[in-house]
C-alpha cells in the first residue's frame, strides 16, 4: 500500500480543512513514542511560532509531532 506525502504547509491545510468539516480524524503522533489519537481535531491555534491541535477536548500536540494525518503522512517521516 503506497501512501501520500505531504509538506507542513499541506499538512496544515488538511488538519484544518478536517476541522471545519467536522470529519473524523487518525493521527499518528510523536508524544514520548510514537502513538494514534481518534476523533476530532477540536481547535488549532497557534502560539509563539508554533501551531497547536487539540483532538476531543483533552489531548493537544504541535503540528511538529503530527506525523501522519489519515494515512496522508508527512515529508520526512521515516519508521527507521
Amino acid at each position: 500500500m503506497e501512501h501520500q506525502i505531504i509538506k507542513d504547509k499541506e499538512l496544515l491545510a488538511l488538519l484544518q480543512q478536517l476541522q471545519q468539516s467536522g470529519a473524523p480524524a487518525s493521527l499518528f503522533v510523536e508524544d514520548q513514542g510514537m502513538g494514534s489519537e481518534n476523533g476530532t481535531i477540536e481547535s488549532i491555534r497557534e502560539e509563539k511560532g508554533t501551531h497547536l491541535i487539540t483532538m476531543n477536548g483533552n489531548r493537544s500536540f504541535t503540528l511538529q509531532q503530527v506525523m501522519a494525518v489519515n494515512g496522508t503522512y508527512r515529508t520526512g517521516f521515516s519508521t527507521c
